[in-house]
């Protein structure tokens, strides 16, 4: 991604509307680390910015707790919708909210539906075949 100037709040603004998914992490948080992860198994390519290593890292940070009242890390929008910490990107997932707001202005195709419908089936048919074992 090129370099962004501006102010602290105009370069948090432009990270989230030039990204589809924006994490502001850190390089050593664990939790950073599990939202990333569960992204990559997802398939949905995001940006991450590693506030700590970021020579202007702290007044992003200080420019994120103005914008999302949320000072932690990770700290996730999608779509420049804010998501918030790990614990909230995790229930999104788990509510299925998440690709809801990924996909967030793609159309979706009855072919699409279709193939989700054989996925849900053979994930109920495994966990049918791990019962019976």
């Amino acid at each position: 991604m090129a370099p962004i100037t501006g102010t602290s709040a105009q370069l948090v603004d432009n990270y989230i509307t030039n990204n589809k998914v924006m994490i502001f992490s850190k390089s050593f948080c664990p939790f950073c680390h599990k939202v990333k992860d569960l992204f990559n198994e997802l398939k949905v390519p995001f940006e991450a910015l590693e506030l700590d290593l970021a020579d202007n890292g702290s007044d992003l940070q200080s420019a994120l707790l103005a914008k999302s009242g949320q000072r932690t890390v990770p700290n996730v929008y999608i779509s420049g919708e804010h998501v918030g910490g790990a614990s909230d990107t995790f229930s999104a997932h788990e509510r299925g909210d998440l690709m809801k707001l990924v996909n967030k202005g793609t159309h979706t195709y009855d072919y699409d539906l279709v193939r989700e419908r054989e996925r849900e089936e053979r994930e109920r048919e495994r966990e049918r075949e791990r019962e019976r074992r």
